[in-house]
């Protein structure tokens, strides 16, 4: 039995595995290697050792050794080398324990030894390319020693597996084919662990004389050439394939029609005759059927993911196919290519695809765990086509522009991408009219000109979800989750009825009289100027919910593939199964066509009887070398936004290396600080060159824990420590060849000193100047030392990861940066009172005995504390900074300047009677020589000591101010303080007020 270890959620090393989620280190590289061989298409077993001997080896064509670093028990040992069948050994093994066996050049520990993979969707990334690597030289080995795959295959991620029952061995073969993707690119449309790709695989199978093979799908034979034959797993995850005698009994069977590609909605034109159904698919993600016969005309794929939202138009003088009333049809895709993803394609009413309109938004991460701030369904991708086609909408984040349909001349844009990331829900309600609908407020905009027609604010509006328009374009229905579901009904720009219901999808007739809509398991049927008529529970839960346009009959399906239909009273009319999630849409005349999540696709008479049934079938055979192939479809988009500066400001000079500046990047939700050095010098991000690191800054599982629940936001943060900074720019320089991770939408915030807090500044958002080098103006400049990168809102970020060549920053050095110094007070305060003054540089694991302690305080209710005996330093900052405290470089002057100082003044006392000694050293980095004031026995290395003031006496009990004159006790040679230690000996003690004047006066 192998026992997984169990997860304790605990970050360990510059790695960030989670100790125990994999497991053992042994189940681990057990695990690596059994998925190696399957790759290599020679499934292994597990042996237990108190199973082996040699009579069970010989059973096999050859054995592997994993993990192996004891010496083998003498039984064991015997067993291997007496089965006479190869055995063979990694690397993760001890060499000299396994003499006279077979080494392979490889070692099945990377999976062990890497990320964790629990909870990480990057894993799938990763051990895919292990699985792939090894399965390489395992394959090549054994062959070497005659050991044969269950069958010859051209693609190593068709996995196969073989049983044997009697005369007939059955052959497995499952399609675990994914893209061949970083997660940056893969997680802009979907997780890694959902990314299959449909291919179609060669295997050449050994088949006996008078043998055939029979695939049990379908129960027929396969066609052989040689022992050859296609496996088609485009449609279905595996096939099973049987190899038996040319006479042979019954065999077990499937059905072939259970698989096919996934419908999810369904358009028809506005003549009736054709329908375009949408797919979620690789490969062909448009159909376009006839309706009089069920044939596929034609099949299309636009974008490089699935297609989404198809619609109707019915063409005109204006309309988008441009050559009059022939209409056409739109559906968006998703161009990986693009910074803009979605993309509204236009379509002739062949199939032809003549425009695409790209989304005015830039969509970030499209995968999260719990904690973006927008859902899975916000409307970031929303578009609208006028009925007739004049024009087209499209509303993201960015901002809302209207193009002509026919020129693609943009009409008008309302923008809003210089201070909020907002998208809108777009609803075409008819030709002159745009409606949109987002945080409280539908308005109705004019498509001449976007002037607003009308606007409703609704009363704590909850979230909208998708609208919907009666076909006589007179009435809206707009659902929301206030107050645990409404529905708004609008007629002429006015709220005609508000019902409470909760709704997941909305259908209205075409005369708005009646609405339908699905919530679980439930359809709920409303007069739409009255109530509730009548609900229905079906057998699972319900979706697309469809009202006939005389608005007689209601449609639905569930998800057990009930489809059900019903008439306005709410009885049933049928409920004929089609064993998978049906899609129906209206014909006139009063047919219904249903679509399955399978593919099959049906039309049936007003009395429910079918007229045809098809299936519908890809004809690509392998996707692949297309999968991320340039789009040619012209392209409409929104110029004229973003704040680049072209050309690019130069590298140099930049702030961040001026300032010996520190960068950090963090999780938040809690903190987790990320080691950027673990992937590259971080010194390469400020060392005048361009050129891009060889793995990105981030580890995958870093960027898949963003908003996942475990961790909240990612921020990354350019500390220049003590040196206040006036910002005019910032420039990115960024991997050319990874697009998908440039930084082109990132909010710049800033710390503000005085009051602890981080503000926001600009929006750094690269528009129509889309390219790796982009710089951004800081208008106005902004003074401060701490300036950090966050998202702007929304979905999760970075959407791929950090891949920067250069970070530069504009502007130029002010001075210290020390809330009192830039202030010019006669008085820096060190230490009273805010806590977040010190805590991060002494409260750190080398300082056990320090803290804070509340009560007993010189001043307000805080002060400092020594538990017990030892020294208190400043956490290490890196060689330029060393022993530190941030923004202290207090400048000591014999004739202070405002915002210069010379005297030093604090509060003391022993924290016991066991104190015998206490110390406070002021000046520059630790250990190099600086002032210190003791009392009793406290003593310092001598090295570290520039001058003493030693006061007399023992250490007091009660609170006692001392004040120094650092300038006559050093006679000028302390010019600046950077840092403070403290020491205590025998017991504890308590330090409070720790103040700098530049007068006595200013000490009072």
């Amino acid at each position: 039995m192998q026992r997984l270890e169990t997860w304790d959620g605990k970050p360990i090393g510059p790695r960030y595995r989670w100790e125990g989620q994999v497991g053992t280190l042994y189940f681990g590289t057990l695990f690596e290697a059994y998925n190696a061989c399957l790759y290599a298409h020679r499934p292994a077993s597990f042996l237990f050792t108190e199973d082996v001997d040699a009579e069970a080896l010989r059973r096999y064509a050859a054995v592997l050794v994993v993990g192996q670093r004891v010496e083998l028990d003498p039984s064991l040992d015997a067993a291997l080398r007496s089965a006479g069948v190869p055995v063979f050994y990694d690397r993760s093994c001890r060499a000299e324990l396994l003499t006279g066996f077979t080494p392979l050049d490889v070692s099945f520990d990377k999976v062990a030894l890497g990320e964790s993979g629990g909870n990480d969707d990057a894993a799938y990334y990763r051990f895919r390319r292990h699985f792939l690597d090894d399965a390489a030289v395992l394959r090549q080995a054994l062959a070497g020693a005659d050991v044969p795959p269950v069958a010859e295959c051209d693609n190593p991620e068709v996995l196969l597996s073989e049983w044997t029952s009697g005369s007939v061995r059955y052959i497995w073969a499952v399609n675990n084919t994914m893209p061949d993707w970083e997660p940056g690119l893969a997680w802009r449309v979907s997780l890694l662990n959902t990314q299959r790709i449909p291919v179609t695989a060669r295997l050449k199978v050994r088949v006996p004389l008078l043998h055939t093979v029979i695939d049990l799908l379908t129960g027929d034979p396969v066609s052989l050439l040689g022992g050859e034959f296609t496996a088609d797993l485009r449609t279905v995850p595996a096939r099973v394939y049987a190899v038996v005698p040319l006479v042979h009994g019954p065999l077990p069977t499937a059905s072939a029609d259970a698989f096919g590609p996934h419908v999810r909605d369904v358009a028809v034109s506005s003549d009736g005759r054709t329908a375009l159904l949408n797919t979620f698919a690789w490969d062909h993600n448009l159909y376009g059927l006839d309706l009089a016969t069920g044939r596929v005309d034609w099949r299309r794929r636009i974008g490089h993911f699935f297609a989404f939202a198809p619609t109707a138009w019915s063409g005109g003088s204006g309309g988008s196919g441009g050559s009059g009333g022939s209409g056409g049809f739109a559906a968006q895709g998703f161009d990986m290519r693009s910074a803009e993803g979605y993309h509204l394609y236009l379509l002739g009413g062949d199939g032809a695809v003549r425009r695409r309109y790209a989304l005015f938004g830039l969509p970030k991460k499209a995968t999260n765990w719990a904690r973006a701030e927008w859902g899975y369904d916000t409307a970031l991708n929303s578009f609208a086509v006028a009925p007739d086609g004049s024009w087209v909408a499209a509303g993201g984040d960015l901002g809302l522009a209207l193009w002509g349909g026919a020129s693609g001349t943009e009409r008008w844009a309302h923008q809003w991408w210089a201070d909020r990331r907002a998208p809108l829900r777009l609803l075409a309600l008819d030709n002159a009219t745009l409606v949109t609908y987002a945080q409280g407020t539908i308005t109705g905009l004019s498509a001449a000109d976007g002037s607003t027609l009308w606007s409703i604010t609704v009363t704590d509006s909850g979230v909208f979800g998708g609208g919907t328009v009666s076909g006589d374009r007179r009435t809206v229905v707009i659902p929301s989750n206030a107050a645990g579901g409404r529905l708004y009904v609008i007629r002429g720009g006015a709220l005609a009825n508000t019902i409470a219901t909760p709704a997941e999808e909305v259908s209205v007739s075409h005369d708005g009289s009646f609405i339908a809509v699905t919530s679980r398991a439930q359809l709920k049927a409303f007069d739409a100027d009255g109530g509730l008529l009548w609900t229905y529970t079906g057998d699972d839960l319900l979706r697309r919910p469809r009202v006939s346009p005389d608005g007689t009959r209601v449609a639905v399906g569930s998800e057990l593939g009930t489809l059900v239909v019903l008439d306005r009273d709410g009885t049933v009319l049928a409920a004929p199964d089609l064993r998978a999630l049906p899609v129906p849409a209206w014909l006139p005349g009063g047919d219904l066509l249903a679509a399955t999540w399978m593919g099959v696709v049906v039309r049936y008479d007003t009395g429910m009887r079918p007229r045809w049934q098809s299936r519908l079938a890809p004809t690509e055979t392998d996707i692949r070398p297309t999968l991320l192939a340039p789009d040619p479809t012209p392209v409409v988009r929104r110029t004229g936004w973003g704040n680049t500066i072209h050309p690019p400001l130069g590298l140099t000079p930049n702030l961040i290396k001026d300032t010996h500046a520190l960068i950090s990047a963090e999780l938040t939700d809690p903190r987790l600080v990320i080691d950027l050095t673990a992937q590259n010098p971080i010194g390469t991000l400020y060392d005048g060159r361009t050129d891009p690191p060889a793995v990105p800054w981030l580890p995958w599982l870093v960027v898949n824990l963003v908003d996942s629940g475990w961790h909240g936001k990612f921020l990354l943060t350019i500390d220049t420590f003590r040196t206040q900074v006036e910002l005019t720019g910032v420039t990115f320089a960024e991997d050319p060849a990874h697009p998908e991770s440039w930084l082109r939408d990132v909010r710049l915030q800033w710390w503000e000193t005085e009051n602890e807090v981080w503000h926001d500044g600009p929006m750094l958002l690269s528009g129509e100047v889309d390219e790796a080098l982009h710089s951004h103006p800081v208008q106005p400049p902004l003074r401060a030392a701490r300036f950090r990168f966050a998202t702007t809102g929304g979905g999760s970020w970075p959407a791929g990861n950090i891949r920067l060549g250069e970070l530069v920053l504009h502007g130029r050095p002010l001075g210290a940066s020390h809330r009192d110094v830039l202030a010019r007070r006669g008085r820096a305060v060190l230490f009273d009172e805010r806590t977040e003054d010190l805590r991060a540089s002494f409260q750190h694991g080398h300082n056990p005995m320090f803290g804070f302690q509340r009560g007993d305080a010189f001043s307000g209710g805080t002060c400092l504390r020594m538990n017990g005996p030892g020294q208190a330093h400043p956490a290490f900052r890196g060689s330029t900074f060393g022993h530190a405290v941030p923004d202290w470089d207090f400048e000591i002057r014999e004739r202070p300047e405002p915002g210069q100082y010379r005297y030093f003044q604090f509060a003391w006392k022993a924290a016991g009677p066991q104190t015998a000694g206490m110390s406070v050293r002021i000046g520059v980095a630790w250990p190099s020589p600086s002032v210190v004031v003791s009392v009793g026995d406290a003593t310092w290395p001598p090295d570290s000591v520039l001058v003493e003031h030693r006061v007399p006496s023992r250490p007091p009990v009660e609170w006692r101010t001392v004040r120094v004159d650092l300038w006559a006790l050093t006679g000028g040679r302390l010019p600046r303080i950077t840092s403070m230690s403290l020491l205590s000996n025998g017991g504890g003690a308590l330090f409070d007020q720790l103040l700098l004047g530049r007068t006595p006066e200013d000490l009072a």
